[in-house]
């Protein structure tokens, strides 16, 4: 009687594993009526929300049960917020990572952030430039716009290499 109890509560254990492990390998198809988990990532740090600047680059990578995805998710700066948009998402349990990195902006970037581009007072390549005039100024040429400082500039320098030096044109 006792090896018979014995292999009742044996059995019972199998047949109830089964049923469990059947029951979690089912768990993939389940679908998540709340669209996507998207988790925002600001220059390797966790964050519930996304910047509110578009001073970042931006990507933006699914997975799907740990396989990644490739539903055209992508972070794009509207003017006013981050939106993240997605192309094809058929199926539930997809989690999404929308990584933000601060961008580095580019020397001419830098140039014109710190400087107003004026109007010269004098004609370029026709009269000197005079002791008032110090500014930077915009010309275009066969790469498209170029920058120039024109005048008695006091803000046009740069320390590199131990070395200073001048700023003419970007």
């Amino acid at each position: 009687m006792k090896k018979i109890i014995s292999l009742i509560i044996v059995c019972t254990i199998i047949i109830s594993g089964m049923f469990i492990y059947g029951k979690s390998d089912k768990k993939d198809l389940l679908e998540d009526n709340n669209g996507p988990i998207i988790a925002a990532v600001i220059d390797g740090k966790a964050s519930t929300t996304f910047p509110t600047t578009n001073k970042y680059t931006a990507t933006v990578e699914c997975t799907r049960n740990g396989i990644k995805q490739d539903v055209g998710a992508k972070a794009t700066w509207n003017g006013t917020k981050w939106v993240v948009s997605f192309n094809d998402i058929s199926a539930g349990n997809v989690r999404c990572n929308a990584t933000f990195i601060t961008k580095v902006p580019t020397f001419s970037e830098t140039i014109l952030a710190n400087n107003e581009v004026k109007t010269p007072i004098t004609t370029p390549g026709a009269a000197v430039s005079t002791a008032e005039e110090a500014l930077l100024a915009s010309a275009e040429d066969n790469s498209g716009t170029s920058y120039y400082f024109r005048g008695a500039v006091t803000n046009n320098y740069v320390e590199f290499a131990n070395k200073c030096w001048r700023i003419v044109r970007v």
